[in-house]
C-alpha cells in the first residue's frame, strides 16, 4: 500500500467512525453532547447586543443586531429590536425599513404598528401614524398605552376633541394611567 492509500483509509475509519457516533447520539439523546451555542449564533449576538445597549452602547449593538439580522432575517424581533435603536438614533429612514420588514413577518403585532406610528409622529407624517395607530386599535383594543399614543397625536393634528376621547378610553381601560390623567387635565 502506498502512504497515499493508507492515508485515505485512515480517513474513511475516521469518519465512519463519526457517522457511527452520530447514528448512536440519533437513537440515544442522552449520550449526546450539548450544543455550546456559538457567539455568531443570533441568539447570543442579540443577548450581546441588549447588553452593550443597557450599557449604553448603542452603535455596538447596532452592529451586533445588523449582524443577527443577516443571520436570522426571518426574525422580526431582530428587525424590531434594531428599527428601534436606529430610530432613537435619529437614522429614521432606516428604522421605518427595518419595522416594515418586521410587519411584513407578523402584520399583526400591535407593538409594530404602534411603534411604526410613533417614528412617523416624530417625523411629522401624522396620516401614516394615524393608520398604524388605528391599526393597532384594531389588533389590541384593550391596550391602554396604544389609545395614549393616539390621543397625543391627535393633539398634534389640532383634534383636542378627539384626543380627549382616547385619554379618557385609555383611563377606562387602565384606571391608574396617570398620565393620560394629566393630559386629560391639561385639555380641561
Amino acid at each position: 500500500m502506498t502512504f497515499f492509500q493508507i492515508l485515505m483509509a485512515a480517513a474513511a475509519a475516521f469518519f465512519a467512525y463519526q457517522l457511527f457516533n452520530h447514528v448512536r447520539n440519533l437513537e440515544d439523546p442522552a449520550k449526546a453532547k450539548p450544543r455550546t451555542p456559538s457567539s455568531f449564533d443570533p441568539e447570543v449576538l442579540v443577548e450581546r447586543a441588549d447588553v452593550a445597549f443597557g450599557a449604553g452602547d448603542e452603535m455596538q449593538a447596532i452592529a451586533l443586531l445588523r449582524e443577527a439580522e443577516a443571520k436570522a432575517p426571518h426574525e422580526g424581533d431582530i428587525k424590531a429590536k434594531l428599527a428601534y435603536i436606529l430610530a432613537k438614533n435619529t437614522q429614521y429612514e432606516e428604522a421605518e425599513e427595518f419595522y416594515l420588514k418586521a410587519l411584513e413577518l407578523d402584520a399583526e403585532d400591535e407593538r409594530l404598528h404602534n411603534a411604526l406610528a410613533s417614528l412617523y409622529r416624530t417625523q411629522k407624517r401624522f396620516d401614516e401614524a394615524k393608520t398604524h395607530y388605528e391599526r393597532s386599535v384594531e389588533i389590541a383594543p384593550q391596550y391602554a398605552p396604544t389609545r395614549f399614543n393616539y390621543a397625543n397625536l391627535l393633539l398634534d393634528m389640532g383634534d383636542t376633541e378627539g384626543a380627549k376621547v382616547l385619554y379618557r378610553k385609555a383611563i377606562e381601560l387602565d384606571p391608574s394611567f396617570t398620565q393620560a390623567k394629566f393630559e386629560l387635565e391639561k385639555l380641561k
